[in-house]
C-alpha cells in the first residue's frame, strides 16, 4: 500500500533520497532530483490554474453585477424589454364572438385575424 503525504513531505522525501543516492548512483540521484523538479513545476502550474479560475469567477461576478445595474437603470428610465405586444385587431371581438358561439373554429378565427391559434386563444383567455 502506498502512503500519501503533503506536498512538502513528498518533496522533502525526494530531496533526501536524491542526496543519499548522490554518492552511490549519480543517475538514480538525477532521476530523483528530476522528479522533485517536476513535482515543483506541477504545483506551480496548479496554483496558476487556480488563480485563473478565481479571476474568471471574479470577472463573471463583476459582469453580472454590472449587467443588473444597467438593467435597473434602464428600467428606471422607462425602457421596456422583450418583444413588443401585437395589438388586438379591430375585428377581434366580432371573430371572438363567432368562435365563442361555435360558428367558427379557433383555427379559423386565428386565420381571420392573421395570428397563430395559440395567440388567438391567449387573447381570448385574457378577455374573459
Amino acid at each position: 500500500m502506498t502512503e500519501t503525504g503533503t506536498y512538502e513531505e513528498i518533496l522533502g522525501g525526494l530531496s533526501q533520497a536524491g542526496r543519499s543516492l548522490a554518492g552511490t548512483d549519480p543517475r538514480a540521484a538525477q532521476a530523483v532530483n528530476d522528479a522533485a523538479a517536476l513535482l515543483t513545476r506541477q504545483k506551480e502550474e496548479i496554483a496558476a490554474l487556480e488563480r485563473q479560475l478565481r479571476d474568471e469567477e471574479e470577472r463573471k461576478r463583476w459582469r453580472k453585477e454590472r449587467q443588473a445595474e444597467g438593467i435597473a437603470a434602464a428600467q428606471e428610465r422607462g425602457v421596456t424589454f422583450g418583444r413588443p405586444r401585437v395589438p388586438l385587431p379591430d375585428n377581434f371581438e366580432e371573430v371572438r364572438q363567432a368562435w365563442y358561439y361555435r360558428e367558427i373554429s379557433s383555427r379559423e378565427a386565428a386565420h381571420r385575424l392573421g395570428v397563430s391559434q395559440d395567440t388567438f386563444l391567449r387573447w381570448c383567455k385574457k378577455k374573459t
